[in-house]
């Protein structure tokens, strides 16, 4: 796991600046959690790994209209 200092802000503003590695890093820091959570909700693994994969899908998509 990349050790990496800067606040989620920090990573989704460098991302957006083109720094592809701040996405990684966003993603190996909230894939557990987020997996995590959708499991509860879900109670499929199947269904909530593809439910985790949707909200880093939505996170690139709308990277750019984050302020």
């Amino acid at each position: 796991m990349s050790k990496d200092a800067r606040t989620d802000e920090e990573l989704l503003a460098a991302y957006k600046a083109g720094e592809a590695s701040a996405f990684r890093v966003l993603v190996e820091r909230h894939h557990a959690p987020v997996y995590r959570f959708c499991l509860r909700a879900l109670r499929s693994p199947e269904a909530a790994a593809d439910a985790a994969q949707e909200v880093f899908l939505r996170v690139v998509k709308n990277a750019p209209t984050w302020e």
